[in-house]
């Protein structure tokens, strides 16, 4: 994933992937770990110390981000956490509402944010790989009346535009005159 700060292809610096600010991130923990632990009971597992240190690391993620980029967050802080419960646990992190995955890249890869609360869709720039966050209430009104037209009750939607920067294009041009 393309890092916060840096210079992008197309010139700009990144500051897309910003994702929510908490405003008060032990509230989010409170709940994050409310939700794991709810969860956890109502599936009948055990409630086990990585899942609770996981999540007190994706309390203070606040943009996108890989397995891969999580495991490394995690194996920073608690280097007895090896990756394989990192991967086993996205998926339950996942139903119990404090993950959410965005998008899956054309490698496989799959691009993971922490539930804010909050809907938003996401635009993949293809020539940086940047990921950035748009609401359109439009667009969600648009996608209600043709579930409701079609006699569908709508669960959710992931929506995600692949465009190519209009930065990089204008850069481009500039170089030529």
């Amino acid at each position: 994933m393309v890092k916060l700060g840096k210079v992008l292809p197309c010139g700009r610096r990144n500051n897309a992937g910003k994702g929510y600010a908490p405003k008060d991130k032990e509230q989010l923990a409170a709940r994050l770990l409310r939700s794991l632990s709810d969860y956890v009971a109502g599936k009948g597992l055990r409630q086990s110390g990585s899942r609770t240190q996981i999540v007190g690391i994706l309390t203070g993620l606040t943009r996108h981000f890989s397995a891969s980029e999580l495991i490394e967050k995690v194996r920073a802080r608690h280097p007895d956490i090896g990756a394989a419960t990192i991967y086993r646990n996205l998926q339950t992190f996942i139903d119990a509402g404090i993950l959410r995955e965005i998008l899956t890249l054309d490698n496989g890869e799959r691009i993971f944010e922490v539930e804010s609360g909050g809907h938003h869709d996401h635009i993949v720039c293809l020539d940086c790989r940047a990921i950035f966050e748009f609401q359109s209430h439009l667009i969600e009104k648009e996608q209600d009346s043709i579930t409701t037209s079609r006699n569908f009750f709508s669960e959710g939607h992931r929506h995600v535009i692949y465009a190519r920067c209009g930065y990089l294009k204008k850069r481009h041009r500039r170089k030529k005159a």
